[in-house]
């Protein structure tokens, strides 16, 4: 292993529960701004994150048959994180001068 993302704490791209990297502005108001509980701040980034909180699944194949059958949002913040996504691995790539020998998502 060369690298690792720590998609747990909220680092990378987001993914169907996770919120990934956040502004650390928005973040810090949030946490301060007395209406969560840490537990619920954590839940936030980890577990109602991601697809969860944009489009209230975390099923890409329900998100797939969504934009089949039109839904533009769905659309959009599935290639939202496919982008997030290909980021990392290209900045991974970059880091490997290209000598990617595999790539593994979880």
């Amino acid at each position: 292993i060369v690298d690792v993302a720590n998609a747990l704490d909220g680092e990378g791209p987001f993914s169907p529960e996770r919120s990934g990297g956040l502004p650390v502005g928005a973040l810090v108001k949030m946490c301060f701004s007395g209406k969560y509980t840490q537990d619920e701040i954590k839940k936030k980034i980890k577990g109602n994150g991601g697809l969860v909180a944009y489009l209230n699944t975390n099923d890409a194949r329900e998100v797939e048959e969504r934009i089949e059958a039109g839904d533009e949002k769905a659309k959009l913040v599935y290639e939202a994180m496919a982008y997030q996504i290909s980021k990392e691995i290209g900045a991974s790539a970059a880091v490997l001068k290209g000598d990617v020998k595999a790539i593994l998502l979880t």
